[in-house]
């Protein structure tokens, strides 16, 4: 990472790690079956090319407590048996699924979805409602094949959707879910040319909208790797301006964060950083100014 886009990611995540840890301590991660009825698509399991994942999350968002995924995709994709797979699951060791740069711009995509909805559910309800995440439309983006091993493969395309779900009888306890099914370029770029948006959307402000052929690039895991986008000076403007859309999307939580400090009367630790961050955004700003 570039100096700025280090400062951006901690900045953003310490402050969403304020806002919505728990004050209880929450239990340790289980490796205990998913029930029934979060496993919604059984038909999968035998399947290489189609992958449906379920994540379990605690009431104090602190761990993935439980996790499923049909194990003959995720041998011939992420190459890991499945045993190996759910552990580097529970215990947050998985290695990036596709380049440094794409899975960086996918995590702030995915984490600024996911918590402008969940501050919106704790102001209107005074704590967080998974029932009221709505269900994300499918998008279409690139993943390397044997993403699990050191040697990973070949560039593959994949159709995704996530939904968050809850669990009925104990609605602090939620569900990720996510389907992957692998596609040809021809229906990549079949869905590229009438809805370009949903094409790697996480990518387009970076690097703007790209074809088939460019995103199934042998090169392409060398290319966007952080070496090799330091090692020059578009890299790293390419690195800045992720860091410039991640200090705009999430400007809500600074506020947020800021609101409730002034709120409980009390500064905490970050509070002068954080304060001048939003005030910087109010008056235009593009956050820390720092290059590799």
């Amino acid at each position: 990472m570039t100096v700025k886009l280090r400062t951006v990611f901690l900045t953003v995540f310490g402050a969403i790690d304020e806002l919505f840890t728990q004050t209880s301590s929450p239990p340790p991660p289980d490796a205990s079956s998913l029930p029934e009825w979060a496993l919604k698509n059984k038909t999968w399991k035998d399947s290489s090319r189609c992958a449906m994942l379920t994540l379990r999350y605690d009431p104090g968002w602190e761990y993935i407590s439980g996790v499923d995924v049909n194990g003959v995709w995720a041998e011939q994709c992420a190459g890991l048996h499945r045993e190996e797979f759910l552990g580097r699951a529970l215990a947050g060791e998985h290695r990036f699924p596709t380049t440094d740069l794409r899975a960086l711009a996918n995590l702030a995509d995915q984490a600024h979805f996911w918590f402008q909805h969940a501050l919106q559910t704790v102001r209107e309800f005074g704590s967080f409602k998974a029932s009221r995440i709505p269900r994300q439309p499918a998008i279409y983006r690139r993943m390397s094949r044997q993403w699990g091993r050191s040697d990973r493969g070949p560039g593959v395309l994949l159709r995704m959707r996530r939904e968050t779900t809850f669990d009925p009888v104990n609605p602090a306890w939620w569900y990720h879910q996510m389907t992957m099914v692998e596609i040809s370029a021809e229906e990549y770029e079949a869905v590229r040319a009438v809805n370009p948006e949903a094409c790697e959307p996480s990518m387009i402000p970076l690097v703007g909208s790209q074809s088939a052929a460019e995103l199934l690039d042998p090169e392409l895991e060398e290319k966007e790797s952080l070496a090799a986008l330091r090692s020059t000076p578009a890299g790293c403007a390419t690195l800045d301006r992720l860091a410039d859309k991640m200090f705009s999307d999430f400007a809500c939580v600074f506020e947020e964060l800021e609101a409730r400090r002034l709120a409980r009367h009390v500064a905490g630790p970050c509070s002068a950083h954080v304060t001048r961050h939003v005030s910087e955004k109010r008056h235009g700003a593009k956050g820390p100014t720092s290059s590799c």
